[in-house]
């Protein structure tokens, strides 16, 4: 029980990582071409 602990957020943060920062690029770069200016300020 002590490895499933250890493993399932180990293997569940590099994802998460990864994901974040692929996401963020890609969405910021899609809604700041794609959603207008006052959606892109109020969401940031």
């Amino acid at each position: 029980m002590t490895e499933q602990s250890e493993q399932t957020p180990a293997e569940y943060i590099p994802p998460m990582l990864v994901e974040v920062g692929e996401f963020t690029e890609d969405t910021l770069g899609n809604w700041h071409g794609t959603s207008p200016d006052w959606f892109f300020n109020y969401y940031w």
